[in-house]
């Protein structure tokens, strides 16, 4: 039994002790996280595209040639990053060559080349519950603050009633490839977020959690043949009673 226990706490204590020096190290690195700046810094799309499905259900609105969507919270505009996007992206319009998109309370202004012009907050007792934007036969921006329609003058920002009754322009679900947007990806998933999943075995799903889980036995099971071997030592050297040379 001893000899047994012996040949297994070997065979064993290789695969747990590289399983333990993964542990050791990413258990170090995540203790140092922000001191060595991997919760800031990002992993390559290669790596993040292991997170997520070829083919990503998002938030978002088409605008002629353009589309928008809402992803980790980051408003891009036909692939690309443009700003922040609090409150998940809830309407969007083509007016006066901009773009003008609801993110939250936060009216976001952009220009013909997507670039940022401006945000304006409209919690702070300008306009309240607005949930979409549309463009009147006038030409007019129109939004929906409250379940009423009001004329929004972007140039002074003052609120005038309106008889708008047409079509507002909310947001819906977009199917987007990850190949269609390559820059999709690029600040996803932390090199943090990656080094606990790989530390939990998450990163693999449910058969990486399920191996660490079979690691994790494989210790015991070394903890307790080493405690019964150091309960039975193997008496070297001793002849049997009753045996003499």
């Amino acid at each position: 039994m001893i000899n047994f226990l012996r040949s297994l706490h070997r065979r064993t204590g290789v695969i747990a002790g590289l399983f333990l020096l993964f542990m050791a190290i990413s258990g170090v690195l995540l203790n140092h996280a922000e001191r060595l700046a991997i919760s800031g810094s990002f992993v390559p799309e290669w790596i993040a595209g292991k997170y997520f499905t070829p083919e990503l259900h998002l938030t978002g609105v088409v605008l002629g040639e353009h589309q928008l969507v809402e992803f980790d919270g980051r408003l891009l505009l036909d692939g690309s990053g443009v700003t922040f996007c609090d409150g998940g992206l809830l309407s969007a319009v083509s007016i006066h060559e901009r773009i003008i998109v609801l993110c939250g309370s936060d009216l976001i202004l952009l220009d013909s080349a997507g670039q940022l012009e401006e945000r304006i907050s409209l919690g702070q007792g300008f306009a309240a519950d607005v949930d979409a934007l549309a463009v009147s036969t006038a030409d007019t921006l129109v939004i929906r603050s409250a379940g009423r329609p009001a004329n929004l003058a972007l140039d002074t920002l003052t609120l005038q009633p309106s008889s708008f009754t047409g079509s507002w322009l909310t947001s819906g679900e977009v199917l987007i490839s990850q190949a269609d947007l390559p820059g999709l990806l690029h600040d996803a998933i932390t090199w943090e977020q990656f080094l606990l999943d790989l530390h939990s075995g998450a990163f693999f799903g449910l058969p990486g959690i399920l191996f660490s889980d079979v690691l994790a036995l494989i210790i015991v099971v070394m903890v307790l043949s080493g405690f019964v071997m150091a309960a039975n030592p193997r008496r070297a050297g001793r002849c049997p009673s009753g045996d003499k040379e």
